[in-house]
């Protein structure tokens, strides 16, 4: 196995395609809260009512999300890496559990964690999932001294030693769904490049931190990185390009994602023709209106040897 140390960052993107709202919108506002007001221990300090209410409905609404394909690949690739005997590190940015309920087990939470408290008189994390006040008593030394166990704006992460050590260790660096402007995990690209480690962002767009990786794949982590997951299984290297039809694992994922994919039996061309995964998108929209209006028997997609699954590009290159 040609990278048996792999550390993965994940940021806000993976989790925004689970439908959890990102950290800052682009008022300035989180949850229609300064950020200043709860993400801050001076807001905290201001108002405690205010901060608890708010990571209280955070962490309701955290029960209504589900995990998506990206948060699945990573679990999947997770344990091929152990299994042959390697280690494989996930840093998260995110406060929720989506990474775990998605069967990640080794991750690193440097943000905090929403379903935990912090009890400032002795310094103890308890895993929580009601809601909280400041009446909330810690378990361990029976003070009312629990805040939410969140990194705040000017606090220092958690287990920065354990990162520095898995980045100078590591012989693939990843990053997913980051902007590359929040430090310090913005720097750990930066660390893995000068040592001239491989490192690969997963964006909808370029970070700010573009120019540190050697390769970029853009769209959805949903769609592009099961594709990659399955081309590193299959090949034991990185890939170029990616070619979503043949390598998505996830089969709950999108048509275009199918594992099954075969080319037109009419054209013979390749599965997605070259086109990136928002073009897909829009066919599948196409796609799904034509089937809606009935097309002729003269089209792909009423021929019976063709499934569903496997006929929006074909469908695509009889339209062109």
């Amino acid at each position: 196995m040609q990278f048996r140390n792999i550390a993965v960052l994940t940021g806000a993107g993976i989790s925004a395609e689970s439908g959890v709202p990102v950290f800052r919108s682009e008022d300035g506002l989180w949850e229609n809260h300064r950020v200043e007001d709860v993400a801050t221990y001076m807001g905290f300090e201001a108002n405690k009512t205010l901060v608890h209410d708010f990571y209280n409905n955070m962490r309701e609404s955290l029960k209504t999300k589900e995990p998506n394909p990206a948060h699945r690949a990573l679990a999947d690739l997770e344990q091929y890496v152990t299994a042959n005997g390697g280690n494989f590190t996930l840093i998260t940015q995110n406060i929720d559990d989506l990474h775990e309920r998605g069967g990640s087990k080794n991750i690193i939470h440097m943000h905090g964690e929403l379903n935990s408290l912090l009890c400032e008189r002795c310094g103890k994390r308890i895993e929580f999932h009601e809601r909280s006040t400041t009446q909330s008593v810690c378990p361990h030394c029976n003070s009312k001294a629990m805040r939410p166990d969140i990194v705040w704006f000017g606090e220092m992460p958690y287990q920065m030693d354990t990162i520095e050590s898995v980045l100078l260790n590591c012989d693939l660096f990843i990053s997913i769904g980051t902007s590359g402007v929040v430090y310090p995990a913005a720097g750990f690209v930066s660390i893995c490049h000068r040592m001239r480690k491989p490192t690969i962002e997963f964006n909808l767009e370029p970070s700010a931190v573009r120019s540190q990786f050697d390769k970029a794949f853009y769209g959805k982590a949903g769609t592009t990185l099961p594709a990659f997951v399955g081309y590193l299984k299959e090949h034991d290297a990185l890939p170029d390009t990616l070619n979503w039809s043949h390598h998505c694992m996830v089969r709950q994922g999108p048509p275009w994602a199918c594992p099954k994919f075969v080319p037109c039996p009419s054209h013979g061309h390749g599965p997605n023709h070259g086109m990136p995964c928002h073009a897909m998108q829009r066919l599948a929209i196409s796609y799904s209106q034509a089937v809606r209006s009935q097309a002729s028997e003269q089209s792909p997609i009423t021929r019976p040897w063709i499934q569903p699954c496997r006929l929006i590009t074909c469908w695509w290159a009889h339209q062109q």
